[in-house]
């Protein structure tokens, strides 16, 4: 939608391919193509899989380059299910403001950081607070895929929403090996990214596939 003195909207065609459980699906659109999953394991099942599709995709419609590549994850933080509270599972550094000499009442944080990293990319890493029963940002659609696995978020259950995207700019070839290694190169830093924002403790309650180098602040 483009806002002016007459507003114009214009729609954009896209095809969705989803697994029969609509765990994992393909977004494909005249100029992108996006592999999303609500069921992520391990970075080398994801890849796997993602080398497949651009393989089809190269092969079938003839792309000649890419213009865009990106990894982005969404962790959900539910400190309330474990009586615990935010503080414990990201590092201080993303606690944001202490608000207890001015107010009674918690604090609902949003804020990011954006970087450019020694790959060549830009890393973007957002923390946002909220209490309105949602788990994603409002810019993801999540009617694609499945979130049944996902206990229904209360409307009053303060969520914390760790959002790493890490993207490169940088136009290359259309092939899928090539950006299957750039994806890897993103991937370095997405990791690094996520163990400076998260504590020891969240790791030993996620219990996720390791080792982690993730250390107190």
């Amino acid at each position: 939608m483009v806002f002016g003195p007459t507003p114009k909207v214009t729609a954009i065609q896209q095809w969705v391919f989803s697994n029969r459980d609509r765990t994992w699906s393909v977004i494909l659109a005249p100029d992108f193509v996006v592999l999303e999953t609500s069921t992520y394991g391990k970075f080398e099942e994801f890849i796997e899989t993602l080398e497949g599709v651009l393989s089809v995709v190269g092969e079938e419609a003839r792309v000649d380059f890419s213009e865009r590549l990106g990894l982005r994850y969404v962790d959900l933080i539910r400190p309330e299910k474990t009586g615990g509270t935010y503080h414990q599972y990201l590092k201080r550094s993303l606690h944001g403001l202490d608000t207890s000499d001015f107010s009674d009442g918690e604090a609902l944080h949003r804020f990011e950081t954006r970087v450019a990293t020694k790959t060549g990319g830009t890393l973007v890493v957002k923390v946002s607070h909220a209490m309105n029963g949602g788990f994603l940002p409002p810019d993801i659609d999540g009617n694609h895929l499945d979130f049944s696995r996902v206990e229904k978020v209360g409307a009053e259950e303060r969520v914390v929403l760790l959002d790493i995207d890490h993207f490169s700019d940088e136009s290359m070839d259309f092939n899928s090996a090539k950006l299957v290694e750039e994806m890897w190169n993103l991937h370095g830093d997405t990791r690094k990214a996520f163990e400076h924002s998260v504590t020891p403790y969240a790791i030993e309650q996620w219990k996720p596939a390791g080792p982690w180098n993730v250390k107190e602040d």
